[in-house]
């Protein structure tokens, strides 16, 4: 007889299984909006700026995108284009959170026994809680561009969303699914691998 412990992990590892076998892959959320009273050309000189004293993790971040951007064609100030003062600009937000999922099962544990003479078969239900830690890596990037007044406004903004560890493993696969999207309106998962 299995206990409980044996049978959840056999009921997880049937589930896990079943998700390799219908192709599950990492994907990542991709939630994208542009203005739609403003075209962005992606011609138009770009400066990608980070905080004052940004983290080596944004000094990473922002190296990679515009490396990933000037692949796609964009010109970005600083590395396919002089530095010079540009009317439009990119900004990024870099953030980690946490939460968990709590679910249940229920197993049930038949035993025998010899009462009055006869057997009988008692059955016991045993519920188990289990909890999944989640932890997400969110980035936000926004285009801004000045008007011919000198007017700031926003012209595109992408949100993605990805368990860290495929964030970790996939991190440029990610970023170049974002910078295909500039430009678009676009929300729903994207494979990253």
């Amino acid at each position: 007889m299995l206990d409980s412990t044996k049978r959840f992990w056999i009921i997880i590892s049937i589930l896990l299984s079943g998700l390799f076998i219908n192709g599950c892959s990492a994907k990542a959320y991709y939630s994208t909006q542009i203005d739609p009273q403003i075209t962005f050309n992606k011609q138009e000189p770009l400066t990608i700026y980070t905080d004052e004293m940004p983290s080596i993790t944004d000094k990473k971040f922002a190296l990679s995108l515009a490396e990933t951007m000037v692949e796609y064609g964009f010109q970005i100030n600083g590395f396919n284009l002089e530095t010079k003062s540009t009317n439009c600009y990119l900004v990024f937000s870099l953030d980690t959170s946490s939460s968990q999922y709590t679910g249940s099962y229920t197993t049930y544990n038949t035993s025998t026994a010899y009462i009055s003479g006869k057997y009988t078969s008692i059955t016991t239900p045993n519920t188990n809680i289990y909890t999944i830690p989640i932890v997400t890596k969110k980035i936000a990037v926004s285009i801004i561009c000045k008007d011919n007044r000198g007017k700031k406004t926003q012209v595109w903004f992408g949100y993605v969303g990805a368990n860290i560890r495929d964030y970790d493993k996939y991190q440029q696969k990610i970023i170049k699914n974002l910078v295909e999207l500039v430009g678009k309106d676009f929300k729903g998962y994207l494979k990253v691998e």
